[in-house]
């Protein structure tokens, strides 16, 4: 499971980046626009995993059908991956 949770990541990561570039934002800008999002995250939830009640509540109307499209992406994505490294 943590294997494909890297692998996710990573993915997501390298898709942040690639759709940067197509829009002329360096890696650099990605990242750090990526740090201060996560930053802004995790003091919303109090710095606790177990209260992110409180981002889904504020973005899930919103970011819910993006996000099961990404989720669903990445899944077969992972499975490529995964499939490419004989696993």
């Amino acid at each position: 499971m943590l294997g494909k949770l890297k692998t996710a990541a990573g993915v997501l990561h390298g898709r942040s980046i690639r759709i940067g570039a197509q829009a002329g934002v360096s890696k650099e800008a990605v990242g750090a626009v990526a740090t201060v999002a996560n930053d802004k995250m995790t003091n919303e939830m109090s710095r606790k995993c177990d209260n992110i009640k409180v981002l889904r509540d504020q973005f899930e109307g919103t970011c819910r059908p993006v996000m099961d499209q990404a989720y669903k992406d990445t899944l077969m994505m992972i499975d490529e991956i995964m499939k490419g490294k004989g696993r």
